[in-house]
């Protein structure tokens, strides 16, 4: 087994320890661990790519594997490493073991949370060993998947409504507040109050004042 499949197995097994988590110190320190584990790794492959070049090892691509997926469409699962994509990688697990951190005070669904974050960098880590456009793209999509559930918190998804003008697309309602000076005058009491925003536009709910 290649070494660079490691970058792969450790977020799956994090992903697999976070479900069997029972609170919610459990689920972030399993990332936590799992995370350590990955930072750990990104430096012995920057370790080990150092070393085969300064052993006059020139190969444009280090510790490749080759796979067949699919015979008849050509498609491979084709994994290496050149200098670019160790550095990437190795960023990789600096960002996402800081920021695990960072979201140490979510409570908002934290076992969803950290499984989308980890599911997100195991997408970024096969992206940047990919060598075939299919693996490259599938880890692309496994990347872009959970992006949203970290982007979005579940209370600002809930928050989404049918749009008010009757377009049929959801809308978020957000509230505008009539401030003192330019805002306070006519226009600003007619923009003040509950707005709806979606893609045929903004609609506004309520013209009342803020």
């Amino acid at each position: 087994m290649s070494f660079l499949l490691l970058f792969i197995v450790i977020p799956v097994l994090t992903v697999i320890g976070i479900f069997f988590s029972k609170t919610h110190m459990q689920v972030k320190w399993t990332a936590v661990i799992g995370m350590s584990i990955q930072l750990i790794l990104a430096g012995v492959l920057i370790y080990l790519f150092l070393a085969a070049r300064a052993a006059g090892n020139t190969a444009e691509i280090l510790f490749s594997q080759d796979m067949v997926w699919y015979k008849n469409l050509n498609i491979h699962f084709f994994i290496g490493v050149d200098g670019v994509s160790v550095a990437m990688i190795g960023l990789t697990a600096i960002v996402i073991f800081a920021g695990i951190f960072a979201s140490w005070d979510v409570t908002d669904l934290p076992r969803e949370f950290f499984t989308s974050l980890i599911l997100l960098a195991a997408g970024v880590f096969g992206f940047f060993i990919s060598l075939d456009l299919f693996t490259l793209f599938t880890f692309y999509e496994i990347a872009v998947i959970p992006m949203y559930h970290s982007i979005f918190p579940a209370e600002v998804v809930a928050n989404f409504s049918d749009c008010p003008s009757g377009c049929g697309k959801p809308g978020f309602p957000f509230h505008i507040r009539a401030e003192n000076g330019a805002g306070s005058g006519k226009s600003g009491a007619k923009q003040a109050g509950m707005h709806h925003f979606c893609d045929c536009g903004i609609v506004s709910e309520n013209s009342g004042g803020g």
